[in-house]
């Protein structure tokens, strides 16, 4: 019986990822000179874009503080409990978070 589960499961995934290519594996052409288009872009024509406020030392520490100490680590593989207390790291972290915003191709892949 577990031989036909796992069987029958093999089948879903493939059937899955069959479908998933076709779906997503083909290229498409989009009119991007669709009436809708043009009536989004003129709506938004005249909004300004939002000013990024640096992330602060103090905004990393009150955030941090409000984690929960032994929930699943970091990708580093340290608990919140430990990145509380080192609070030396916290100025790092607002640096890293606003280098990140700045240009998201200075993102680890691990995050």
């Amino acid at each position: 019986m577990n031989d036909d589960l796992t069987a029958t499961t093999h089948c879903r995934i493939n059937r899955l990822s069959a479908f998933r290519a076709s779906t997503w594996g083909n290229a498409v052409k989009h009119n991007l000179k669709a009436s809708w288009i043009r009536r989004e872009q003129t709506g938004v024509s005249n909004v300004t874009a939002m000013e990024q406020s640096p992330i602060t030392t103090e905004q990393v520490s009150r955030l941090i503080a409000k984690t929960l100490n032994w929930k699943a680590p970091r990708p580093e593989g340290i608990n919140n409990f430990w990145i509380k207390r080192f609070t030396a790291t916290h100025s790092y972290r607002a640096h890293h978070f606003n280098q990140f915003m700045e240009d998201a191709g200075n993102i680890p892949d691990f995050l």
